[in-house]
Formats: C-alpha cells, structure tokens, sequence
C-alpha cells in the first residue's frame, strides 16, 4: 500500500513536471473565477456562494442582507410580496404591526405593542381565518397527538402525510414507513440498506462501525435526495472523513454532485484539468520581498460539520499553515501538537483556493487535493481532525437502536501537508500553474489519547521548475565522471604494479585498483554534489526573476546519500594512506669518512709511574713535529686529505685490507702511526628527527582552519545565509519565522566557506611562506648537504626517491668556523655545485630500480631476518641483534654507496628528464627493466611519501568529514570540532607509526626521535 502510494505521488509529479491539456470536464464547468471576499462585501451586500461575489441589496427595494450575509431578504419591518429579478419584492409594515411567518402581509402582535411574538414547539401560529381573511391579532394553536407542526409552523399535519418530516408526537408506521430521527420516510423512497457495511469507517487497523454515520448518513442522503444542498454538504463531509473512494458516503456523494455548482466534491474520472492544466495563473510573481506579488494567497472555505457554509477566509489550519507563503521559498516545519488539544478542537472541512489579482479583479483559482492513505482521485475538501466517526455504535438490549460508546477509539489527524507548486520555465518568469495539495493522515490510538501523546505535523511548500531536472543533471554528472575516475585508477593501478611487482599482475595489485577506485569516486560524488549544492546557493541567492529552484527533498536525499558514500570512501583511501605511510622504507647514508691521524689517542693508568709519563710527554712533542705546517694549513683549507676524501675510498680500503691481513694488535706496526676516529652518529639522527617532523607536517594549519570557518560562519553570520529565501542576510532577527534553514543552502554555505579558508591558507602557503619564510622540503634538502647525508626513500619495491646529501667539501663533522666558511664559499660559487650529476644543482631524484638492484637489496634486508631465525632462545637473540643490524646496515650502506658511485657495471643507473606525458600521469614509460633510471625531479617530489605532498587527499578527507557532520547534525560548531579532533588523531596516529618504521629501518633508537 506504501509502494503504491509512493507510485501514484511520483506520477503526480510527472503530471505536475510535464503540464497536458486535459479536457475532462464540460463547457460549463470553471476552476477559475471573479472573486470578491465576503468581508469585503458592504453593509447593503451579500455575497453570492454561486458567483463569489457581492451583490448589493436594494434599500430603496426594502431589502437587506441576511444574517449569514449569503442572500437579500426583506428588512423586518417589510413583508415580502413576490419576487422580483430572482430577488424579493418588499413593502413596509404599518407600525404597530410584524411580519406573518409568509412574510407576506404584516398582523399585530396578540401581546399588544411586543414586536416579537413566539409560539409554543407543538403549537402552529394562526394569522389568518379559514376562508384566508387575515386575523386581528396573532393566535397560537397546540397541535392535537396526532399531527405535528408543518416546517413553516403555520399548520398541523396528519402524521402518515406523505412529506417527510415527522414530529416526535407522531407514530411512523414500521409497515410502510422507516424513522430516521424526527423524519420519517417512505421505504420505498430509501434505496440505502440498513446494514452494518453500510456504516463501517476503515481505518489503518480495523473497521469501526461508527454511531455518527448511523445517526446521518441514510437521513443526509435522502435529504440530497430531495435537493436539501446542506445535506449534501454534509453527505460529502462524510465522505471525506472515509478516506476511501468506494466507501458509501462517496458513491452517494458522486451521484448527488451538480456539476455547474462551484462547491463540489470531485474532479470527474476521466481527466484532472487542474493537475494537468495548461492555463498559468495570469500573475507575474516576483521575489522582491518590498513586492506585493511575492506571496501566494491561499483562500479557503471553511464547512462545518453540518455542512453549512462558514466563512471564505484566509487559512486557519494548524500552525499558521499556508497563511504566508513566499513565491520561490521552499518551506519545510514541523508543528508540534497534543492528543487532548485536538480531541477538543472543532471538526471543520476545507476547500483550498489560490486567490490573485488580475487587472483590479480578485479571481479564485481551485486546487485538487489528494490524499496519500486513499486511491489518488483529486478532491476539493479536506479535514484537520476526525473526532467523530471513530465513536463505535453500541447496539441497544432493549430495542433496535444504537448508542453511542464513551470513549473515542481513534483520533485521525492530519499528520502532513504538501504544497506543490510548478513554475513555468519561461524567459520573463515568476508564472505557475495552479498549486496541487498533498495531504497524510495519521491515527492516534486510544491509549495515545488518553497519555496526550505529542505529535508533530509536517508541512512543506515545493515549487518545482519545469525542464529543470537537477535530479538527472546529478545522476549523469556522476556517471561521467566516474567513468573517468575508474580510468584513472586503472592508470594508478597499472603504475602501481610496475612499480611494486615489476609489472606483474596478482591479487594485490586489483585490491589496490579498488582502492584507488573508491577513493577517485568518492572524490566524484564530493565535488558533484558540493559543486551542485554551491551552484545552488549562488544562482537562488543571486536571482531577481526565478530561474532556479531549491532542490526537492528527493534530491537533497539523493545528496546526503552522496555524503555519506563519499565520506565511507574517503575513509578507506585515508587507512590507504596510513597504511602506504607506515610500508616506507628509508635509508640514510652517512658520507662521512673516519677521520686518520697519526698518533692514537692514549689514555694513560692512574699507575703509570711518573717516568713513563714524562717520556710519553716528549714522544707526542716528535709526533707533532713530522707533521709539516703546510700540510695542516693545506689539510684545513682543502678540508680533507686524499686518504679522507670520499673519491679516494681505496685507500682507506687498502689500508683496512693490510690491516686485516697483518692483524690488528695495539702495539703493533700501522696502529701505532694510523689510527681511524669514528664517525660520529648524530648527524644522521639529527636528519632522522628532522624527517620524522615532517612526516605529517601540512602546507595548511588545521586549527587555523577551523577557526576561520567558524569566524565566518559563526561570527560574521554567514550560517544564516543557509535561510531559504532570495536574499542574503546576516542578522537572525530577520530570518522569518515560517522558514527554516535548508539543507541545499547549508550544505552549499559551509562547503563555500571551508573551501575558501582552505584555498586562501593553501594560496598563502604556495606562493608567500614557502617563497619568502619556509620551504620546508627544501630546507630538508639543505639539511641534508651540510650533514653530507643522503637518503633512499622505497615508496615501493621498485620506485622510490633519492636525496642527494652528499657535501661538497668532503665532510661535515667539523667546527662552526669551518661551516661558516664552506657555507660561504657555496653562496659565492667558489667550490662544486652540489648536484649529483657535476656542474648541477639537482639533489632530488625519482628513483626507478631495476629488478637486480631490488633482488640484492631485499637479500641485504633479509639477512638480520635469517640470522634471527636462527635462534631460539631469547637471551642468545638479544646479544646477537645489534651486532647482525649493525653488519646488516653497513653492508647495505656500502651497496647503496657503490651503487651512487657507479661501482657496478650491471647495477649502472642513468639520470635523465621525465617526458611530459609522464609528468602528468604520474608513469614511468621509458624505464628499463634491466637499468634504474634516475629521473630529475625540481619540484621535490619525494613530499608524496608524507602528508606534505598528498594534501589534496587529506584536505579532501576533511572537507567530506565537515560536510558529513554537518549534513547529519546540522551543527557548524560540532562539523569544525569533530574535523579537527579526527585530524589531530590522524596526526598522532602516523607520528606513532612513523616513529616505530623509522626506528625499525633505520636501527635509530625510538628514544632518539622527538
């Protein structure tokens, strides 16, 4: 039943979307008409319910309006003689006199001078003699037990008349007759069955065989049988309350309608001219606010139960509904009532009319009404609350008849409202077609009733734009798109296994092509819909004459759901990321050499005798002086000697080559004249700290972030720029109390604003921190030259960057006049450029290994591993750990330092550019699998490998989170908050896993990473 429901109403909109002519009704019927309000009729006016307008009452004529201000009448002291153009013909009374009941001829009072004479319920009055002769006086007669007082009150009738209208003293044969109430009719004048089926109202749960129905249906019927237009009135009244077209109410109601009256109930079978209607209110809407023509005014017929006629009055529904509706502002409130407040209010019955100005006339344009708990037939009438059907008939033990039960048993209420409006997509625009109403029923059940549950009443105003489809605009956006994001990451996942596997295809390599997937395609949906939702605040807000409309609650449901997959995908590609950060492998190479000098440093025993240390005293005063000044002048200008210089390393290796093959003793041969310093350990982990800070180092301040957004929106009151309506406003005074904020414009506000302190602080940090204050990266770079260490970063088995540290001055691990000095000589170009290549500054590389290099430095990596498993005991473990890691890590450092110095001819690498078409997508093309290609990289791309270079996916991630907080919660404070404690965690997360890989790959002690 819901599913059909959901059906007909996406069918309504189609009609509404796409307006048909329709020709179900005749000639003579109208659904727009001249207007006047009552109210604005004058004293001598009435108003006409068939014309909707007011005519005035001649007073020269006698007449006046009447009470209920419907029809002329005669004034009191005129008697009415004939009519006279369908309007009474009046005389004055002489004075002294009244009026007979005919209004016809005026009598005195039989009280004398008393003007207002009244007879008894069982008595007739008598004006008039048997041969017609008007009387003195007034008489009053009692009617004998057997006759009853006619409807005029002017004579008794024989109870078995064959008019309908029986008096309570009159016995209704059971024979020939049936009573209904104080009437008693014909049963051959009764085509209605007195059966229970008859009376049944069904509602959600069960069937209620309701007393009111008993009690008025077969006499309301019969009565619109006889033209008693109030008792159709009522008939339709119950038909309402049915909810159900096949219902008896309805069927009668249908046949009894007169088609050429205004007031009717349906819209004939076979067409809806108004749903479908390709007239458009002759009014241009605008949406100046100063404007008189940027309201809609409803107006609306009020019925009692009864069925009398009320009034013709703007709106008094729940909660000031459709009293003040702004042309172009979608609204979307809720209203929260109490079960016992509605038990007490009083059932009316509405017909909704559109009023407008055209050329100084008001005209009434009437709107069909569907109901979504009933089949999909346009109605004029609607209720609020059904109070009375739902009192069960309880069947009396004496008799035949029924009671009425005490309590009621189901509350049905008006649970939502919708008013859906079609603007016409033209080039003036501000024209619609005549608005459709949508109304849902609730029940309250009667325990609900007697808690005085609170319910909450829903009501929206839609306008809807013709041949605007912003609903297909997303759904085709993102398939495009996404079929581009798919493509790229099918290039991400091709390099991927190039550069992981050697181009070997396996399971991994499609996991990652997901991955990549998920994360492009949550980068689609994001830009779609913000790129949707910021459009949309633009082009409403900036919009004199309507040409584009909020979204509907499909679309914006269609949008968060974007949201929220998007935010899920960008979830998984930031674990990716973390997951990437915590796989890296880096290796820091020290070019430092140890230091020769030619006597060792002695430390003498506390019980050396005094002679031995005078000797010594004099043998280091002859080993200074074999030293020859110029040699140490040349050795501290030149910064090394040929045995230190990193060119020169065969010495130092044929030196350690005779050592080894002449032994290693104290005493002994080349120690006593050679003696080799070590090189001292904490430049590199002095650059190990300063990579590990900035690891997750940013280009933008995510607090800084925050706090700019929230200053915009909070304090500058951009969040009220989220209201719904055309103008741009700061101030929450202003915002209207019939308007909420909407879920389009906030979303689209928030995004707007993030996006623009995020793109600021990014312009900021490009191109004035980074240029004028702090290159970070490139500091890093400068860094790593004065320490003379470079560093291989493996981003993956077969790609990765190099750093190009190696000092140009041979060492670092001098005295700050020397630093002072090399730094000087480097700024006025007196020494090497620091280049890898000679004659270059390119320090930066992007590394593409060939497939032996990686075979033998994974078998380097591998052998702290193996030795490892050798042992099963712990203690044995931890004595033999350092010591493999240590021979592990030099070995590894003299691979990768012959493999810089072109020591191996099938381990050669070549340097050379990257082609344009690698540049932009990010491959390697003319890499060789059996050659490591260096690439030259300016740009210090080797930022990738931290948060530094992928701040597109962390900003990215951010912005999903922000929306998607904000879209749930509805909360710009809590968006901001919750998007920078997950930053934060995300920050700690990777320092944590940055320190525990740094000091697993590089044997650095987590102790000394700060």
């Amino acid at each position: 039943m819901h599913h059909s429901s959901i059906v007909k109403f996406i069918i309504i909109f189609a009609l509404l979307t796409s307006p048909i002519v329709i020709q179900g009704f005749g000639e003579q019927e109208t659904n727009i008409f001249e207007y006047n309000h009552p109210r604005n009729c004058k004293s001598n006016e009435y108003f006409d319910i068939d014309s909707f307008s007011c005519i005035e009452c001649d007073k020269e004529k006698n007449l006046e309006p009447s009470e209920n201000g419907f029809t002329c009448v005669c004034n009191r002291i005129s008697r009415k003689v004939g009519f006279e153009y369908d309007m009474p013909k009046c005389e004055q009374c002489p004075l002294g006199t009244i009026l007979t009941s005919d209004r016809k001829s005026c009598i005195p009072c039989r009280k004398g001078d008393n003007l207002t004479c009244y007879c008894g319920i069982n008595e007739v009055k008598v004006e008039r003699e048997i041969n017609g002769e008007l009387l003195k006086t007034l008489k009053c007669i009692e009617c004998s037990d057997n006759s009853y007082p006619s409807s005029d009150g002017l004579k008794c009738l024989a109870c078995h008349n064959t008019t309908a209208t029986s008096h309570i003293n009159c016995a209704c044969p059971i024979t020939t007759h049936v009573r209904i109430q104080d009437y008693c009719f014909r049963r051959n004048e009764i085509d209605l069955m007195d059966v229970r089926n008859t009376y049944l109202v069904q509602f959600s749960n069960e069937n209620i065989d309701s007393y009111y129905f008993r009690k008025e249906l077969r006499l309301s019927a019969y009565l619109c049988k006889d033209g008693d237009k109030t008792a159709c009135e009522r008939l339709s009244n119950m038909c309402a309350l049915t909810l159900s077209e096949k219902s008896i109410p309805c069927k009668l109601s249908k046949s009894k309608q007169d088609p050429h009256s205004i007031l009717w109930m349906f819209y004939e079978e076979n067409g809806y001219p108004v749903v479908a209607n390709n007239k458009i209110v002759p009014v241009k809407y605008t949406l100046d606010k100063n404007d008189g023509t940027n309201r809609l005014n409803f107006t609306i017929a009020t019925f009692s139960l009864d069925g009398e006629l009320k009034y013709i009055d703007t709106p008094n529904l729940f909660c000031t509904f459709l009293n003040d509706v702004r042309f172009g502002v979608n609204v979307n409130k809720q209203c929260k009532l109490y079960a016992k407040e509605l038990t007490t209010r009083e059932i009316n019955f509405f017909v909704p009319y559109l009023l407008y100005n055209d050329k100084g006339k008001s005209f009434l344009s009437t709107l069909p009404v569907f109901v979504k708990n009933r089949v999909w037939q346009p109605l004029k009438k609607f209720f609020l609350i059904d109070s009375i059907s739902s009192y069960k008939a309880m069947p009396n033990l004496v008799d035949d008849s029924f009671k009425r039960e005490d309590e009621l048993t189901i509350l049905r209420y008006m649970k939502s409202i919708e008013v859906l409006i079609t603007v016409q997509n033209d080039k003036e625009g501000g024209h619609i077609y005549s608005p459709l109403i949508v109304i849902d029923y609730g029940e309250l059940k009667k325990q609900d009733i007697q808690d005085n549950k609170q319910i909450k009443v829903d009501y929206k105003v839609i306008f809807i734009l013709t041949n605007k489809n912003v609903n297909n605009s997303i759904e085709i956006a993102i398939g495009v798109l996404s079929g581009f994001a798919i493509a790229y990451s099918a290039l991400k996942a091709w390099s991927y296994c190039k550069r992981n596997f050697n181009g070997i295809l396996n399971v991994g390599v499609v996991v990652w092509f997901f991955i990549y997937s998920l994360g492009a395609v949550g980068n689609v949906l994001l830009l779609v819909t913000t790129s949707v939702c910021i459009y949309t605040f633009i082009f409403y807000k900036g919009q004199t004459v309507l040409h584009i409309l909020l979204p509907t609650d499909s679309v914006e449901s269609k949008i968060c759901l974007c949201t929220i997959i998007a935010f899920c995908f960008k979830i998984i590609e930031i674990l990716a990321l973390i997951y990437r950060h915590r796989n890296i492998n880096v290796f820091f190479i020290d070019w430092e050499q140890p230091r020769t000098i030619q006597t060792p440093v002695r430390y003498d025993s506390p019980h050396t005798s005094l002679k031995k240390l005078y000797n010594n005293r004099f043998e280091q005063q002859d080993s200074v002086t074999k030293t020859p000044r110029s040699s140490r002048s040349k050795r501290r200008s030149d910064g090394s000697s040929p045995e230190t210089s990193p060119r020169n390393s065969n010495n130092i290796a044929t030196i350690e080559k005779h050592a080894e093959s002449y032994g290693i003793e104290a005493e002994d041969g080349i120690t006593d004249r050679i003696q080799h310093l070590p090189v001292s350990i904490w430049r590199t982990y002095f650059v190990a700290n300063e990579w590990f800070k900035i690891q997750t180092k940013r280009r933008i301040n995510v607090a800084l972030q925050i706090i700019f957004t929230l200053f915009m929106l909070e304090i500058v009151g951009l969040k009220y720029w989220t209201q719904p309506t055309p103008e741009l406003q700061v101030d929450e005074n202003e915002i209207h109390a019939s308007t909420e904020k909407n879920f389009t414009l906030r979303f689209g506000v928030g995004a707007l604003v993030y996006i623009l302190c995020y793109c600021v602080q990014w312009i900021i940090s490009i191109i004035f921190y980074e240029r004028y204050v702090k290159n970070r990266m490139q500091h890093f770079v400068d860094l790593c030259s004065v320490a003379n260490i470079s560093i291989f970063i493996f981003a993956y088995d077969y790609y990765g960057y190099y750093i190009h540290g190696r000092s140009v001055h041979g060492y670092a691990d001098t005295d700050l006049e020397t630093l002072i000095s090399d730094l000087k000589k480097e700024e006025n170009n007196l020494c090497a450029h620091r280049g890898l290549i000679p004659g270059t500054t390119n320090q930066t590389f992007i590394a593409s290994f060939s497939s032996s290099f990686r075979e033998i430095y994974h078998k380097l990596l591998d052998l702290q591993t193996a030795n490892e498993s050798r042992f099963s005991r712990r203690d044995i473990l931890e004595s033999l750990n350092w010591e493999k890691s240590l021979q592990t890590h030099s070995k590894i450092k003299k691979f990768l330092t012959a493999f810089v110095d072109h020591c191996f001819k099938d381990l050669d690498y070549v340097i050379k550019e990257r082609l344009l078409l690698e540049k932009l997508c990010d491959i390697e093309i003319g890499s060789k699998d059996d050659q490591s290609t260096f690439y030259i990289d300016n740009n210090n791309t080797f930022d990738r490998v931290i948060f530094y270079g992928n701040e597109w996916t962390l900003g990215t991630f951010e912005i999903a989170l922000f929306i998607f907080v904000q879209a749930l919660s509805e909360d710009y404070i809590l968006a901001c908050m919750v998007t920078l404690l997950i930053s934060q965690l995300l920050i700690t997360i990777c320092r944590i896993n940055g320190k525990r890989n740094l000091a697993k790959k590089t044997l650095i002690d987590e102790r000394f990473l700060m």
